[in-house]
């Protein structure tokens, strides 16, 4: 792998992309669990307030754990670069489960506009910018924090 950056050539590719799909799929389970808890209708403007913030907070949580389970193997380094591109690795393969789980099929029915609505949600914007960001941080943190042998 030589003809990567020097930053990328410190990280674990392959426990990156594991971890970003796991990430995903607890993401997606924590979601559907807490619509159900939560009785979400996605019609009331009520219901639907109470599952943003119940999604974000989820995806915040999630990232951290994800970002520290990342970093605690011994081959990758904390950092705040590394946490970024790692948190920018779990955002692409967000974006590889939702094309497949929500955009394809709302194309393959024939309905483009609820997909493009899809990517223009405020609530998808915020999600791509919480993620790199906590990703980041945290591997920052982690930095600075003696880690356990």
């Amino acid at each position: 792998m030589a003809w990567l950056p020097c930053y990328y050539q410190d990280m674990d590719g392959k426990r990156a992309v594991i971890l970003s799909f796991a990430a995903y799929a607890a993401g997606y389970t924590f979601t559907y669990l807490g619509s159900l808890y939560l009785k979400a209708d996605f019609i009331s403007e009520r219901s639907s307030v109470v599952m943003s913030m119940y999604s974000i907070m989820t995806t915040i949580l999630l990232t951290l754990i994800f970002t520290a389970w990342y970093f605690y193997s011994q081959r990758t380094k904390p950092r705040l670069t590394y946490g970024l591109y790692f948190g920018c690795a779990i955002v692409f393969f967000f974006f590889i489960g939702d094309f497949v789980l929500t955009v394809l099929p709302s194309v393959l029915n024939g309905n483009i506009t609820r997909a493009l609505s899809y990517y223009i949600n405020p609530l998808f914007i915020t999600h791509l910018a919480i993620i790199p960001i906590v990703a980041a941080v945290t591997g920052e943190y982690l930095a600075k924090v003696k880690r356990p042998h």
